[in-house]
């Protein structure tokens, strides 16, 4: 069951789509995810298996709000 959040959604067949993409700089838990740049940024990043955000394909890791899920290619 969803928490009452205020995200504005729309109804798409049995579904609620948020109507803005998602746009967070920290986890639910209130820790802040690092705002990275630069490739070699990432990579470090990556070998320490640290979460990180950026502005183009990120790999989002509980950022949705509770209740709610990143949508799949599928979906």
């Amino acid at each position: 069951m969803m928490e009452n959040i205020d995200i504005e959604c729309v109804k798409i067949g049995e579904q609620l789509w948020a109507t803005k993409n998602l746009d967070v700089n920290r986890f639910r838990n209130g820790d802040l995810i690092p705002h990275l740049e630069f490739d070699e940024e990432w990579i470090v990043a990556e070998k320490k298996g640290q979460p990180a955000w950026c502005y183009y394909d990120n790999d989002p890791r509980g950022l949705a709000p509770e209740g709610w899920h990143i949508p799949t290619d599928k979906e």
